[in-house]
């Protein structure tokens, strides 16, 4: 069996999710209705994470716990796994994320590594914000906003969650004191 996707409808557009041969969630593409050389399927092992990000996107789960199986550097990893400990609903900077994974200085490679994030929402990206405004996002920064207003509509953070087999975030950072929905660039 080769890779495979399913598709999940919302209103920014389309997300395809991406299984490698034994059901394993190693993309997710926001605004992309097919991958190429990939065959649509359904079934019991990606039907969890479909699932997952219906139910995120419906407001009703804070954080969708796929796991997913990046083939990234290291740098990439540290990155991206960092973005875990950002609650829902809250943002950090690119230079608070630098000093969270122990590299205070390195915003602009953070921010290149956020680009690099083949699982934006399990990895949750859109909480980056730049010190002066929204920052990048590679699906676009329509799709950072809508994301963003989804978790601030959404309400407070509870323990609801789909477990997919990873472990429970910690919160480390509190909300910062502006809305991340609108740019000041």
């Amino acid at each position: 069996m080769s890779s495979s996707w399913r598709r999940v409808d919302w209103t920014m557009g389309p997300i395809m999710l991406l299984f490698d041969a034994q059901g394993r969630l190693v993309r997710v593409g926001l605004g992309v209705d097919r991958p190429p050389r990939a065959s649509l399927i359904g079934g019991a092992e990606t039907d969890g994470v479909h699932r997952a990000f219906e139910s995120y996107l419906q407001g009703h789960v804070r954080r969708i716990d796929a796991v997913c199986r990046p083939v990234v550097t290291e740098f990439v990893g540290t990155v991206i796994e960092a973005l875990h400990s950002i609650p829902y609903g809250a943002t950090v900077t690119y230079g608070q994320l630098a000093a969270m994974i122990g590299r205070p200085g390195a915003s602009r490679a953070v921010g290149r590594a956020l680009g690099a994030n083949p699982c934006p929402v399990v990895f949750p990206c859109h909480r980056v914000v730049a010190a002066s405004g929204l920052g990048g996002f590679t699906p676009g920064l329509d799709w950072k906003r809508a994301l963003l207003a989804l978790e601030q509509r959404a309400g407070p953070i509870d323990s609801s969650c789909v477990a997919l087999g990873h472990a429970a975030a910690r919160p480390l950072v509190a909300p910062l004191g502006r809305d991340p929905t609108r740019s000041t660039e």
